[in-house]
C-alpha cells in the first residue's frame, strides 16, 4: 500500500503549486493515524480514533488546504512537541522566491495589532489594530491558525507566543505567500482604512528583523545576571537550556555560568532573586537539575516517571534524570520570583513546575506555554506519502506531576501581568516593573 502511495504522490510545479484529491488526503491521514498510534503517548486520548474519520473533505485540495486539514491533528493530539511542516520543496521554494508578510504582530487574545512594521509603506503605523488581512477577519484568522497549531493540552499560550514572534512564517503555512497584503486597519485617531503593503523576500525580511533586534545589548549572552545592591536584588536571565545552542551561539557553558553567578549572589548577600525564563523554549533537562539544586533546600524530583506506547498501550519507561536529586550544600534561601510567559515551554515548564511543587517561588507574568503536568519528547520524523508533509512525532512522555482530572495547563502565575500593545511599543517591561515594586513592598 505504501509503495502505491509513493508512486502516486503529487509533484509540485515550480516547487509551489499542488492539488490533491480527497482520497490522497484521506490516505495521508490514515497513514498519520497509524504512525501516531504506534509511537505517540497521547494517541490514547479520548476522541482520537473518531478524529480521523473525516467525511467533509472537498474533492480537491490545494497544498495550503491539505496542510490545514492534516495539521488540525494538533487539536486532538494536544502536544506542543508534535510539529507539522509543509512539503520541503514548497518551503525551499517559498524561502528563496516568495514574499512574506513583513510584520511583527501582537495578538492580545482579542485584537490583532502591528507591533513592528518591516514594510516600505510608512502609512502603516505601529500600534494600529488590524481588522482583516486579505479579506479574512482577524477574529477568524488568528483562532483558525491557533486551532491547527501545537500546544500542550488546551493551553494556547505557546502558539500565541509563536504567532507573536513568527507570524510571517506560519501565515505562509496556512495562507500562502501573496506578493501584496491588503490590510484593514484602525488607530485611536482614525477609522478603519485600507492599506496595501508589499511582501518581502525571506532573506530581506530576516535582515530587517535582525537589524531591529540588534539594539539589545545582551544579544551575545543567553545566561547573564544584573545586580541592584541598593535593594539587594539580582536578576538572572536564562534564554535557553540547550547545551549545544549555548556552546555554538553564545560560547557559554551552563554549569560554569550558573556557578559564577551564584558565587556573586552569595558574595553580595542577595536577598531577592528574580529569574527570567520568559521566551525560553526549553532544552536539556539536566540544566534544570543544576539550577534547582541552587534554589531548593531539600531533595527533589524533576519528573515522577516516563511513559511510552507499546503494543497500543501506554506503559512505564526509562528516561533522563529520573530519581531524587540533592540540593547544593548552601542553596539560595532568599525570596525567589520567576518571570514567565507563553514562550516558557518544554524544559522551562519542568523547571517551573518543580519550583511550584515545592512551593519555592512567586510566579509573575503569564501562564507558561509548557505544561505543569506532562510533556512529550524524543521525536521521530515521518513523511506523509502523498503530500510529503513532515511530522515530528514524540515517542516519550515525561510525567512531571500526576493530574487527577486529565486537564493539562501550564504553570499559572500568582500575579498575572500581561503586556499591552502600548507597553510593547514603549518597550516597558510591565512584569519586571511589577516584580521590582513587589520587592520594595
Amino acid at each position: 500500500m505504501l509503495f502505491f502511495l509513493l508512486l502516486n504522490s503529487i509533484q509540485y510545479v515550480n516547487g509551489q503549486t499542488a492539488h490533491f484529491t480527497k482520497q490522497q488526503i484521506s490516505e495521508d491521514l490514515k497513514y498519520l493515524k497509524t504512525q501516531l498510534l504506534n509511537k505517540h503517548p497521547n494517541s490514547t486520548n479520548a476522541g482520537f480514533q473518531n478524529f480521523f474519520e473525516k467525511t467533509n473533505l472537498p474533492a480537491t485540495l490545494t497544498s495550503q488546504e491539505a496542510y490545514c486539514n492534516i495539521a488540525a491533528t494538533s487539536s486532538i493530539i494536544k502536544d506542543g512537541h508534535t510539529l507539522f511542516y509543509p512539503n520541503s520543496k514548497l518551503i525551499n521554494h517559498n524561502n528563496e522566491n516568495q514574499h512574506f508578510i513583513p510584520l511583527k504582530i501582537f495578538w492580545d487574545g482579542t485584537n490583532l495589532f502591528v507591533q513592528k512594521n518591516y514594510s516600505n509603506n510608512t502609512a502603516l503605523v505601529e500600534g494600529a489594530k488590524i481588522t482583516s488581512i486579505n479579506g479574512v477577519k482577524s477574529e477568524n484568522l488568528i483562532p483558525f491558525m491557533l486551532q491547527n497549531m501545537m500546544r500542550d493540552g488546551d493551553n494556547f499560550n505557546y502558539p500565541i507566543w509563536v504567532l507573536n514572534n513568527y507570524f510571517f512564517e506560519y501565515y505562509s503555512y496556512f495562507y500562502g505567500c501573496p506578493t501584496t497584503f491588503n490590510l484593514k486597519v484602525a488607530t485611536a485617531t482614525e477609522k478603519t482604512k485600507t492599506i496595501n503593503i508589499k511582501g518581502l523576500l525571506k532573506a530581506d525580511l530576516l535582515k530587517r528583523i535582525n537589524n531591529s533586534n540588534s539594539s539589545n545589548s545582551n544579544n551575545d549572552k543567553a545566561i547573564y545576571a544584573t545586580f541592584n545592591l541598593a535593594n539587594s536584588t539580582a536578576t538572572l536571565t536564562i534564554k535557553d537550556w540547550h547545551n549545544s545552542v549555548l556552546k555554538k551561539h553564545y560560547k557559554q557553558k551552563f554549569k560554569k555560568e550558573i556557578k559564577a553567578i551564584f558565587e556573586q549572589i552569595e558574595n553580595h548577600k542577595i536577598q531577592h532573586l528574580i529569574i527570567d525564563v520568559r521566551n525560553n523554549q526549553g532544552g536539556d533537562i539536566k540544566n534544570s537539575k543544576i539550577l534547582l539544586a541552587y534554589l531548593l533546600d531539600q531533595p527533589f524530583k524533576l519528573v515522577e516517571g516516563y511513559r511510552k506506547i507499546k503494543d497500543g498501550r501506554l506503559i512505564k519507561s526509562k528516561g533522563p534524570q529520573i530519581g531524587i536529586h540533592k540540593p547544593r550544600p548552601k542553596p539560595f534561601k532568599g525570596k525567589l520570583f520567576i518571570l514567565i510567559n507563553g514562550g516558557s515551554f518544554s524544559n522551562t515548564g519542568i523547571f517551573c513546575s518543580v519550583l511550584q511543587k515545592y512551593n519555592r517561588a512567586i510566579f509573575i507574568g503569564e501562564e507558561t506555554g509548557g505544561s505543569e503536568f506532562q510533556i512529550c519528547s524524543k521525536p521521530k520524523g515521518i513523511l506523509l506519502p502523498n503530500t510529503k508533509i513532515r511530522v515530528e512525532i514524540p515517542t516519550l512522555q515525561f510525567v512531571i506531576k500526576e493530574t487527577s482530572n486529565g486537564v493539562l495547563h501550564g504553570i499559572k502565575p500568582h500575579h498575572e501581568i500581561k503586556p499591552t500593545i502600548n507597553s510593547l511599543l514603549a518597550e516597558t517591561d510591565v512584569a519586571k516593573a511589577f516584580t521590582l515594586e513587589l520587592i520594595k513592598k
